[in-house]
């Protein structure tokens, strides 16, 4: 039978497509057609729609595939583009398409009946093909096979490429919004790889020339000592026979803390870190059930900070809990924590982000319309979900902080890649612009607060404030970047083309991959997922 098969993976959109900075494979894909290698199973092909840019609908639908596999991440906006994709490749084929990867909330949609959806577990792949499903397991044996050497990579995405590889699957927390405590992704609740499959994979990856590595888990250490020791093990094995390498990871604050090596981390290659702090309200994290102190959160980003490793903070802004007071703890906070190297608490991403509602049972009310936050909500929210998770009042202030958001990603984006020829001096600007973001940032945050809690801010005012918004931007550009780079980056093509006196409708559709993947509306011949 697996000689009349011809699979073809893909990597579905997760975020703009304007962000392209994170070029790294997808590890779904990697390790699954690690295990086709490993039973002797070679036919397939793999698409990437975000090592690919240009990527289309035209180039991954062929007469002679059998299934198509599309990889599963809960991150960002995917389960809205997996929606769309399978949408479109039914529109012009009935063959197999397989959901594969962190799926347990796709279960509670309806598929075509041609639709399969798989946990993250390669030999229920296998086994669904046909194929051999006694190869190795994830907990042992199985090695990635990279496939970045077999598509088109743009030079500067060859420079900047990363190596992604899991050392652990799944979570032994139960915190309320996270994808894993929806159901069963994985098959186990934790899963650890071997350091010996783990170590493989970095040699592969280091024969191809690929030194710096994102450790891709939802938690790197695990909360109990006997965990930590492998991976203390682990890290001593890097610094000692594999120097020159750099590496990321995804952790918690308190593992990290229990961990208690920072200085290891350091010595073995950790730039920069993942913490999801989710909010600096312990009000906002126990409503999130995160089972985290804030002061735990605190402490461990000091010590990263002092020691130069970049940490990535992650933040659940508008949440269940979020209102005046909570908002402006954490900015109190912020302020506090970047008094000192500032630069290695990256970009600010406590700017905007909100809860997520799937089970539509946490929803406060619905947002008026006007705003263009019912269109990011509905990105990331199941199709059920009857409102917003956080206060709906707070509306005209969530949509001043996604502009602010909008434009500096955006713009960071494009002075990223600036810097590729750039001068000494244009190289220089551009540091200082990404050093004084966070604490403008904030800046913006507390007036726009201010004008919040003093009734001055509305929706009837928005269109006012948003010029204002604008103004101050442009200005910390003119005070940073040259001539060349002061362009604002979201106004003209979207900002501008709101009024917020009726409904607001979908702008600039080439953000949301329009052009890559057809927009259906409907899935043909919905009927329950298998």
């Amino acid at each position: 039978m697996s000689q009349n098969l011809q699979v073809s993976l893909i990597r579905v959109p997760h975020s703009y497509k304007y962000n392209d900075l994170d070029v790294t494979e997808e590890a779904i894909l990697t390790y699954l057609a690690g295990y086709f290698d490993s039973i002797g199973f070679h036919n397939y092909s793999i698409h990437d729609f975000h090592l690919q840019r240009d990527l289309s609908l035209a180039d991954i639908v062929s007469p002679s595939v059998t299934d198509y596999i599309l990889s599963v991440r809960e991150t960002g906006e995917q389960v809205h583009y997996i929606q769309r994709l399978v949408r479109a490749l039914r529109a012009q084929s009935a063959v197999r398409i397989i959901l594969y990867g962190q799926t347990a909330r796709l279960s509670e949609l309806e598929w075509p009946e041609n639709v399969v959806i798989l946990k993250h577990r390669e030999q229920d792949v296998a086994e669904t093909l046909g194929l051999d499903f006694n190869g190795p397991s994830y907990g042992s044996g199985l090695i990635a096979k990279p496939y970045f050497d077999q598509i088109s990579l743009a030079p500067w995405q060859r420079r900047r490429f990363k190596a992604a590889i899991e050392t652990t699957r799944g979570c032994h927390f139960g915190c309320r919004f996270c994808f894993i405590n929806a159901g069963d992704n994985y098959g186990k609740r934790w899963q650890m790889r071997p350091n010996d499959d783990i170590l493989a994979d970095l040699r592969a990856y280091r024969k191809l020339g690929i030194r710096s590595v994102a450790f891709r888990d939802s938690e790197f250490f695990g909360p109990h000592p006997k965990f930590q020791a492998g991976k203390r093990d682990l890290l001593n094995v890097i610094k000692a026979e594999l120097p020159g390498t750099s590496y990321m990871i995804w952790a918690r604050a308190d593992t990290l803390l229990s961990f208690n090596d920072f200085d290891l981390l350091k010595s073995s290659g950790l730039v920069n870190t993942f913490i999801g702090v989710e909010s600096f309200s312990q009000d906002d994290l126990n409503a999130l059930g995160k089972g985290l102190q804030v002061e735990d959160s605190v402490r461990c980003i000091k010590e990263l900070r002092d020691r130069g490793i970049h940490a990535y903070l992650s933040f659940i802004v508008f949440n269940r809990n979020t209102c005046v007071d909570s908002l402006r703890v954490n900015l109190l906070t912020l302020r506090h924590l970047r008094s000192k190297n500032s630069r290695c608490l990256g970009l600010p991403y406590f700017t905007f982000s909100f809860e997520s509602d799937w089970k539509g049972n946490v929803n406060s009310g619905v947002l008026s319309g006007r705003t263009y936050i019912g269109t990011d909500v509905a990105m990331k929210s199941q199709p059920a979900a009857l409102g917003v998770c956080f206060n709906p009042k707070l509306e005209p202030l969530v949509e001043l902080c996604r502009l602010l958001t909008y434009e500096w990603s955006k713009k960071a984006t494009q002075l990223n890649h600036a810097r590729d020829g750039a001068s000494s001096e244009v190289r220089n600007a551009i540091e200082a612009w990404f050093t004084g973001l966070g604490d403008f940032c904030i800046e913006v945050m507390e007036a726009l607060l201010q004008e919040y809690d003093s009734a001055q801010l509305s929706l009837d005012n928005l269109l006012c404030r948003r010029e204002q918004l604008f103004e101050d931007i442009q200005t910390y550009y003119v005070n940073h970047l040259p001539v060349s780079l002061r362009a604002l980056s979201t106004y003209s093509d979207h900002a501008s083309q709101m009024s917020y006196a009726e409904n607001s409708e979908l702008v600039e559709e080439d953000e949301y991959w329009e052009k890559q993947i057809p927009f259906y509306e409907q899935l043909p011949e919905s009927v329950s997922c298998q």
